[in-house]
Parts: C-alpha cells; structure tokens; sequence
C-alpha cells in the first residue's frame, strides 16, 4: 500500500456499529473502506430525494399559506432560461426542469452530507439542520444572487427567506432521520449474520 495511502487509513476511525475495516490479520482493508463509503454516498443521495420530497411539502404549505409565491426552484430554473435565450419559458418546460434540477441537488446534497459529516453527526438531527442551514446560507446568501438568478434574502419578497430557510432545516431533519433508520437496519442486519 503507498504510504500516503497508509497514513490516511491509520486516521480512519475505529470500526462503526455496522461493520469492521481490519481484515483476519488485523489489517485495514482498504478496499472494503471504498466499498462502505461509495454504499454510503449513494444512500446520501437517495436520501437526498427522499429528503427533497419532505422539503417540498413543506415549501407547498408554505406556499398555500401565502409566503412563498413562486418557488424559487420554479424561479431559479426561470431565470436559467432566461439566461440562456428562452426570454419567455413555458411552464410545461420550465416546472419539469425545475424538478429535476431540484431532485438532482437533493441528491449532491444528500451524497455530500455523508461526506461532510462524520457517522455519528449524520444520524443526529441538530448537525444535520445546521448542513441544511448551511446550504440555504451558501446558495441564497451568496450563489445564488452572485449569479443573479434570486434576489438576496434581504431583498426578497417577505416571508420566502424564512421559509426556505425552515425548508433547508426539514431537508436536514429528515436526511439525519434517514441515516439513523439506515444505520439501524444495517446494524440489525449484522447481528443476524453474526448469530
């Protein structure tokens, strides 16, 4: 194994409540490493889908209590077109694309959470509210009006920056809810095998 290699597998963390890394001779084995995490990064991402849904229910009470207006994934995606030459996108254009490009970030989102958090942070719902603070900080704090597709919070319409703000904490909720029923099944499952 190259020593870079080596070094950071030593930094790794003992074995989580769902498997092991050492090997019979005591060694870590490195490619059971890769294969947990890739297993873990694709179940972020489905968590991330799943966790856009709950995050999207949300945004629609808030939307038929009247702070929302235009969602901005319907606006966002609007303005993209704009930005590339549609002056006047249609709504059967731009809705199905706004839900894609809103399901494909739940989905980096729900990948980079296992990435960003530690094991035991991603099954804890205060950590995982503050990933998701975190994100709507970044994306409408700076990003997005960067890019000039949302206006900044401050200049917003009244109301949508606290919603989607709570919307990103449902995201994060639900994301820690997610990890913490995976990481129990897959605990149970080993149990089985091991009796």
């Amino acid at each position: 194994m190259p020593k870079d290699v080596a070094v950071i597998v030593r930094r790794l963390p003992e074995a989580p409540a769902w498997g092991t890394f050492r090997d019979q001779g005591g060694e870590v084995d490195v490619q059971k490493v890769a294969r947990i995490k890739m297993k873990r990064v694709l179940w972020g991402a489905l968590a991330g889908i799943a966790s856009i849904v709950t995050m999207s229910a949300f945004m629609a009470l808030a939307r038929a209590a009247g702070v929302l207006g235009d969602p901005p994934p319907h606006k966002i995606t609007k303005n993209i077109m704009k930005k590339a030459g549609k002056n006047h996108p249609k709504k059967q254009q731009s809705v199905p694309a706004a839900w894609a490009l809103h399901f494909a970030i739940g989905a980096s989102l729900g990948a980079l959470h296992t990435l960003v958090l530690d094991e035991n942070d991603q099954r804890r719902v205060i950590p995982s509210t503050m990933y998701g603070s975190g994100v709507f900080a970044g994306a409408y704090g700076v990003m997005l009006p960067s890019l000039g597709l949302m206006p900044p919070p401050l200049f917003d319409r009244t109301g949508r920056p606290t919603a989607m703000w709570l919307a990103h904490m449902v995201f994060g909720a639900t994301l820690a809810g997610l990890h913490l029923a995976f990481d129990g099944g897959a605990r149970r499952k080993n149990q089985s095998r091991s009796t």
